[in-house]
């Protein structure tokens, strides 16, 4: 496979990458602001947050805060921080992304002597 036909699959794949990140995040967005905001979840949240008083004040081997928002943290992450989760997920996954592609391209790529051999030898048969 030649380098250029690889870098141009490698930015294919990274297109790709970048279109589901997008919308798996804002398809995580949308379910939570659905989800999240009914009266059913409310009460699980304060259900959930009652547990932890009464745990906190049993005492125990492990001192548990009571959860400050009235809002469940996955909610309040997709609804007001949403831009920032976007842009750090597309920045962590490009640089993941970034550094596989090279090491699969230069795996796939020739190899330095390739260039550098005589016409007629195939370098294959040299060890």
């Amino acid at each position: 496979m030649s380098t250029r036909l690889a870098w141009l699959l490698a930015a294919t794949i990274y297109v790709l990458l970048l279109i589901a990140l997008s919308f798996g995040l804002r398809e995580a967005r949308r379910w939570a602001t659905v989800n999240l905001v009914t009266a059913a979840a409310h009460d699980n949240w304060e259900h959930f947050r009652g547990d932890i008083r009464e745990q906190a004040e049993r005492g125990g081997p492990v001192k548990r805060r009571v959860p400050v928002s009235t809002e469940p943290p996955l909610l309040v992450l997709l609804r007001d921080h949403f831009v920032a989760c976007l842009v750090i997920s597309i920045v962590l996954s490009s640089a993941l992304y970034g550094t596989l592609a090279v090491f699969v391209v230069g795996a796939l790529g020739r190899r330095p002597d390739d260039e550098h051999a005589p016409a007629g030898v195939d370098v294959a048969d040299r060890t």
